[in-house]
């Protein structure tokens, strides 16, 4: 009974955190920036190959092999900002703006599945990042720049991949859920994280 109690108030964050992260605008222009967010990702990396193209280095095996690592690196770090990040301000935007954790407090129940559910919104947004942020990179840089990047989407070892990323997912809440519980500490004018994108990254690291 414990157990469902905790799935359903989880359940019913993910709910509440998914209208926040979505209700300042139609869902259409909210659509449009889930897809731009990451281009900007891609962008730099765009950038990244024009200097290393005037450099001299384009065309050789490990110009290519580099920029398949940092397509995928920086596509898969948008787990960690959005995760870690959007976990380390909640209780910073909360006291803030909506001022619902005090509610949750007092209440018989705990902040516990509130905190974990509004996490999951990250992850979701996370993934439609990484998702996105690779099929464009592909896209872009060998379907229209034909640079022959050996970024094969289709021969990922699905076996190794989900676990990895489940994992990787589990320890970034966890980290994150330890920054958000940081938050709690101090009083509401002061926030022990200062900025918490930065707190957030040097965990990471």
């Amino acid at each position: 009974m414990a157990v469902a109690d905790f799935l359903k108030s989880a359940r019913e964050s993910f709910r509440v955190g998914w209208k926040i992260e979505s209700n300042w605008t139609d869902p259409v222009l909210f659509a449009t920036y889930q897809i731009i967010r990451p281009l900007a990702s891609l962008l730099i990396v765009a950038f990244i190959v024009i200097i290393g193209a005037a450099a001299g280095a384009a065309g050789s095996a490990f110009y290519t092999q580099y920029l398949a690592w940092l397509i995928v690196g920086t596509a898969f770090y948008a787990y960690v900002l959005q995760v870690m990040l959007g976990m380390a301000i909640l209780v910073y935007v909360d006291r803030n703006r909506y001022e619902v954790l005090k509610n949750i407090y007092i209440s018989p129940g705990t902040l516990h599945p509130y905190v974990i559910g509004r996490g999951l919104v990250s992850v979701v947004n996370g993934t439609i990042s990484v998702i996105l942020t690779l099929l464009f990179s592909v896209a872009i840089f060998n379907g229209l720049l034909h640079m022959n990047i050996p970024l094969n989407l289709l021969g990922v070892n699905l076996l190794m991949l989900i676990p990895a990323v489940l994992l990787g997912i589990t320890a970034l809440l966890g980290i994150g859920y330890m920054l958000c519980i940081g938050s709690l500490l101090p009083s509401r004018r002061s926030n022990i994280l200062h900025q918490p994108s930065t707190s957030s990254g040097a965990v990471c690291i």
